[in-house]
């Protein structure tokens, strides 16, 4: 095991029932922007075989088990697995490293919703992707933009606004994301910001193609739950999803 996976096992064995617990209390950021833009990004799961890399406490497979011929998935964390496993006690999920997928099978999508960026080098990762899709399977993976991290949020007249460029985009590698644990103590995560250029390096490394790409925006039905984050995050995607696919 890696030193960056190292790093999130030690993070979520402590984490795990915070983290579903604010997933379960529908999250803007989650439930209003990066979920609906991947789900489209998934497309027509019929007939699809697909591995949830990285799956946490389980929620893309309660949401699409019944969408596809199959689902499966891992994560690093044990605790997470444990949680996944009550919340889809029919659906084969294993605790596993990204850079050594713990199934051996053939799949039509692997499919990476906010996780891979926890891990510097992805040279590993997609190695690995590639080794367990079919000849033409697809990898679709959202990151945090980093567009959308080279700014600081500032409180202008009341409000909050959005400060571009206060940082330098070619020098940003990572950014720090706080999760609220027990008894409302912050807990740090770094996020390595994953660019363009690295993308397509790659994609020609490991035999891949880009297919598509999406800029996020918040679902309509957000504006009036959280007015201040979607006149925000309309404007400023705050999330990225590549969808490649195996030459």
């Amino acid at each position: 095991m890696i030193k960056d996976e190292k790093k999130v096992v030690e993070i979520y064995s402590g984490l795990a029932g915070d983290y579903h617990e604010f997933r379960q209390k529908k999250s803007f950021y989650n439930e209003y922007i990066e979920m609906p833009a991947m789900i489209k990004m998934l497309g027509n799961l019929k007939d699809k075989k697909i591995l949830d890399w990285g799956c946490g406490s389980g929620i893309y497979i309660r949401r699409l088990k019944n969408r596809c011929r199959e689902i499966k998935g891992f994560d690093i964390s044990p605790e997470m697995v444990e949680i996944a496993r009550e919340l889809n006690p029919q659906q084969d999920i294993r605790v596993g490293s990204g850079t050594k997928i713990p199934f051996k099978e053939k799949f039509d999508i692997v499919f990476a919703p906010l996780s891979i960026h926890y891990l510097k080098d992805l040279n590993p990762v997609f190695r690995e992707v590639k080794r367990v899709l079919k000849k033409g399977g697809i990898f679709i993976f959202s990151t945090v933009n980093p567009i959308a991290k080279i700014g600081k949020t500032k409180k202008i007249g009341g409000k909050n606004y959005k400060v571009m460029f206060e940082l330098d985009y070619f020098k940003l590698d990572r950014i720090e994301i706080f999760f609220k644990g027990k008894d409302g103590e912050r807990v740090k995560v770094n996020n390595y910001l994953i660019k363009t250029g690295e993308v397509v390096r790659l994609c020609q490394e490991h035999g891949f193609e880009i297919v598509d790409y999406e800029d996020t925006k918040p679902v309509l039905n957000a504006k009036d739950k959280f007015p201040e984050e979607y006149s925000l995050y309309s404007k400023l995607p705050l999330f990225c999803i590549w969808k490649l696919r195996v030459r």
